[in-house]
């Protein structure tokens, strides 16, 4: 398969959407691991609102490194 060029409009489209594909996920994710937990151990919302801090930290860390990496570019 082809990969397109990161110079073209698509390219960078592509490029850019993933990263709020990426933090999105990641932040989903967390959420839905702490919803799930809450529910099996029947805590409350306390692992859901923690999954949510991990899930934004962990979200925003994964941002923080791509934009290193577009900046070393």
């Amino acid at each position: 398969m082809k990969t397109l060029p990161k110079k073209t409009v698509l390219g960078k489209v592509i490029t850019y959407s993933s990263i709020g594909i990426q933090v999105g996920l990641t932040v989903g994710l967390g959420m839905i691991a702490g919803v799930y937990l809450d529910r099996w151990l029947g805590t409350g919302p306390w692992l859901t609102v923690l999954g949510l801090v991990v899930g934004v930290i962990s979200g925003f860390t994964r941002l923080f490194q791509i934009g290193k990496e577009f900046s070393q570019k």
